[in-house]
């Protein structure tokens, strides 16, 4: 059963669970556990044909009391000061060459994001493709998805594809330092 049917299917009264936005030092597909997790009740913040209840606070703009908004605001600052994403691979970032530069970051090509949400342009080869298509003057700087780079998943750009759209792979690159 694919993606959109799981999603379809699931009865109103699901909590849909996905890894949280800090999830390890290491990579779901190795099956190291997530610190964090992202549950929701009424869909989830990948899903397109539905609201999840992020964009419900969102839409709703939530208000903080004082001391929660302090805390979200340490907290915005901290992440980056710390070097913290996704998967905390501890790695640094790499020379970039100047001028103008788009990050085209990799994603698993099964993804349920991509799945449900990614349109016509729903593999790694037609982002960069579409990419230097718009940008044919642009440094464009490939950064693949780390379970894809590690080879645990799909989505692997082959070679002579890269060598061709790409001028800069970023392989073992922390995308938090890229940012």
């Amino acid at each position: 059963m694919g993606w959109a049917s799981q999603q379809d299917s699931a009865p109103e009264t699901a909590i849909r669970v996905e890894d949280g936005f800090l999830r390890s030092r290491g990579l779901g597909a190795d099956l190291i556990p997530p610190l964090s997790l992202v549950c929701d009740d009424l869909g989830i913040y990948y899903d397109p044909a539905r609201a999840s209840r992020l964009e419900q606070l969102i839409t709703a703009r939530a208000t903080l009391r004082p001391d929660q908004k302090r805390r979200a605001e340490r907290l915005i600052a901290n992440l980056p000061r710390a070097g913290l994403s996704k998967y905390n691979l501890g790695q640094t970032a790499p020379t970039l060459p100047e001028g103008h530069r788009i990050l085209v970051p990799g994603q698993v090509e099964d993804d349920a994001s991509i799945v449900l949400g990614a349109g016509t342009v729903a593999s790694n080869l037609e982002l960069l493709e579409l990419t230097r298509q718009e940008n044919p003057d642009a440094i464009i700087l490939y950064k693949p998805h780390p379970d894809v780079e590690a080879g645990l998943r799909e989505g692997a750009v082959p070679e002579d594809a890269l060598t061709a759209l790409a001028d800069q792979v970023l392989t073992q690159a922390d995308p938090a330092t890229l940012l």
